[in-house]
């Protein structure tokens, strides 16, 4: 808390080099069950009984950070002067929040250093296995600072007076969870029992500025500016088990969760009010810039590192069975409430007045079943994955959801007001919006040169949904003068969500599917615009100009079987034994919605002048994209490939029998690559792109 009269505080230039939210609260948990060390060990946990797994490892992990800043600054004994005279209300406050927790762990491990390789380790859980990392980081603050207060509080504003508020907030939280986890080394990894690892990050703040001048004396200056800066971030990891660098073999028989969570949330509110203001000038500003963001990243197996900002990177030969179930859940939810007030009165004056703000709301959620790795690190060496999905008896063998919701909220209020034989009014406020949601579900993810077989059932749902509004109001009268007002708004509301069963980048790759793949994907996006801009005068100039802009898009897309770039063998079905669970389905639902309402009013009295511009450019596009099998971009013989989004049923096809439909298409054959389908032996919606 800092209680400051008038004067220039200390952290006044350093807010103009860096944020004033660098020294704040951190806190850090890490939670370990069982940790292997360096070399190559063996670990096992639990036996297997006849009533069930026996050992039980548990590892909570908790963090919590909480700032509060509070900075006032007023004329405690405010005395007229004939110089320039500052009140400034500067404050920062940031916490971060981390929590990491892991079941096992094969190498040493530090939150710093993710892990040390060794040879490789040996890993066998019966038991169960819980994971629990939660991170929650929480600021608040307030800074205001006060001016020109009427007499007995104080006196009228100085000749020339500069009143300033500045909120600077950066807020993070971080949480990773993992049931199992080898390390570096080539690793055996075998689970047998109940493994879950939740990770759950929050993150609130709170930021509110206020600049109010009471009184401004005749033939003075008076300028308030009222600031927010503000970045709020909440990242979610979790990881059932992730077999860390190098060449892993991986094999679950058991049921294994991963849930990841992000929540972020953050008002902001700024005010700057000038009071009363004769025969001088007046001049105000808000400023705002906030930035709020979650990220959820949840994935059943991962065969390489775990995520550096979001991405698996490593390499490794890896190994990959799955004889049990995949629940994997990935939910984030970003929410922004941003408001700027700004007022005043005048008598034979001019109150020149502008809200600037900028909002950035972002939700973004990835659910993989299986993941078996990033790119090579050694040129010219791509990874080799193997990826065996068995059938289980439980309805999925693997199941996957991502969940986003971002929600911003943009208020803009001016008001002004006049009297007297000639004042100038004059408004100006620009806001930009970006709101955006977007999710990824996939049952089965390779990279390169990969051999996936899948005999389990498979479901990849993802949803994304974003809501905006945003609404901008100027109300400005006068007795005599002239009356100006200027509205400009940009806002772009996006959704995207993208389920795919089973997918591969780039390669020679192989992928067998003998069991149902079902991929859904639903993108909703909303968008509320409000702008009433009037302008009065009995005996002057009413002016008014509003130019608004407004882009929302859903993009919803849903693929049984996406393969990359390169030679690729897809085969959906058992050539010998046609079932109908040999089923794909693909279904992409998309919908937008957007409404803009403008008032630009000018009105005049007894002879005055009204002009008034309005203009607006709204747009709003929905795509879906329901896709069985896409082969990806190559020159490739695709069998029972007839058409693109063709639908078609074969009960019996040999796998020998290879269509050559595609062969009649030149320009599908300009990527030098050769794909082909081995059989399409029931029901499939199947895609060629560009070949």
């Amino acid at each position: 808390v800092s209680i400051g009269a008038e004067g220039i505080p200390s952290t006044f230039f350093d807010f103009w080099t860096k944020s004033l939210a660098d020294a704040s609260p951190i806190a850090e948990a890490t939670a370990m069950g069982i940790q292997g060390g360096e070399g190559s060990d063996t670990i096992t946990v639990g036996v297997a009984e006849a009533d069930g797994p026996k050992g039980t490892i548990t590892a909570t992990a908790t963090a919590t950070a909480d700032g509060t800043n509070v900075n006032l600054s007023l004329p405690l004994l405010e005395t007229k002067v004939d110089f320039p005279s500052p009140a400034l209300a500067l404050g920062g406050v940031g916490t971060t929040a981390m929590a990491k927790s892991t079941g096992i762990h094969g190498d040493e491990v530090s939150m710093q250093e993710p892990g040390n390789g060794d040879s490789g380790d040996t890993i066998e859980s019966h038991g169960e296995v819980t994971a629990t990392a939660t991170a929650t980081a929480k600021a608040t603050i307030a800074s205001v600072a006060l001016q020109g207060l009427p007499e007995p509080y104080g006196s009228p504003v100085n000749i020339i007076d500069l009143n300033a508020a500045v909120a600077d907030a950066a807020t993070m939280a971080v949480a990773d969870a993992s049931g199992i986890d080898g390390g570096g080394g080539n690793d055996t990894i075998t689970n047998y029992g109940p493994l879950t690892a939740t990770a759950g990050a929050y993150t609130e703040g709170l930021e509110i500025s206020g600049s109010i001048i009471g009184q401004v004396e005749e033939s003075s200056l008076a300028a308030g500016a009222a600031l927010v800066r503000a970045t709020n971030t909440a990242i979610a990891s979790a990881f059932g088990i992730a077999g860390g660098e190098d060449n892993d073999t991986i094999t679950n028989e058991g049921a294994l969760v991963a849930t990841a969570i992000g929540d972020a949330d953050n008002i902001a509110v700024l005010a700057e009010i000038q009071g009363y203001v004769e025969k001088s000038l007046g001049v105000g500003a808000t400023v705002m810039d906030t930035s709020t963001s979650a990220e959820a990243f949840a994935t059943g197996i991962a065969g390489d590192l775990l995520p550096v900002d979001g991405e698996v990177l490593g390499a490794g030969n890896d190994d990959i069975a799955n004889r049990g179930t995949i629940d994997v859940d990935a939910s984030a939810t970003a929410t922004g409430i941003s408001v700027e007030v700004t007022g005043g009165f005048a008598k034979d004056a001019a109150l020149i007045q502008a809200n600037l703000m900028r909002s950035d709301v972002k939700a973004v959620a990835e659910a993989t079943g299986i993941n078996g790795g990033g790119v090579s690190a050694i040129p010219d060496v791509p990874d080799t994955i193997e990826i065996t999905n068995g059938a289980t008896t439980d309805p999925y063998a693997i199941d996957v959801f991502a969940d986003a919701d971002a929600t911003s909220t943009l208020v803009t209020v001016d008001l002004q007001g006049a009297v007297g034989g000639g004042s100038l009014l004059a408004a100006a406020s620009l806001t930009q919006s970006n709101t955006t949601s977007e999710t990824i579900a996939s049952g089965i993810r390779g990279a390169a040169e990969d051999d996936i077989e899948s005999s389990g059932k498979i479901k990849a749902y993802a949803d994304a949904d974003t809501n905006s509004t945003k609404v901008d109001v100027q109300l400005k009268g006068t007795e005599k003068g002239l009356v100006a007002g200027v509205v400009l708004s940009d806002t772009d509301t996006t959704a995207k969500a993208t389920a795919i069963g089973i997918e591969t980048e780039y390669g020679i790759n192989e992928i067998d599917n003998t069991s149902t793949i079902e991929s859904i994907a639903e993108a909703n996006s909303k968008s509320l615009s409000v702008i009433v801009n009037v302008s009065g005068t009995l005996q002057g100039i009413a002016a008014n100009l509003s130019l608004t802009e407004s882009q929302t898009t859903a993009d919803a897309i849903a693929k049984g079987i996406a393969a990359g770039e390169g030679d690729d063998i897809i085969t959906n079905g058992d050539e010998l034994i046609p079932s109908p669970m040999d089923k794909i389905r693909a279904t992409a639902t998309s919908t937008t919605t957007a409404v803009d309402v403008g008032v630009d009013t000018s009105i005049t009295v007894n002879g005055g002048m009204a002009l008034g511009v309005m203009l607006g450019r709204a747009g709003t596009t929905a795509d879906a994209t329901a896709t069985g099998i896409d082969a990806g971009y190559a020159q490739h013989h695709c069998g029972s490939c007839r058409s693109a989004h063709q639908r078609f049923s074969q009960f019996r096809t040999r796998r020998n029998h290879r269509a050559r439909h595609c062969d009649r298409y030149p320009w599908r054959r300009r990527h030098g690559h050769h794909n082909q389908f081995l059989g399409n032996q029931w029901f499939v919606q199947v895609a060629c792109h560009n070949g």
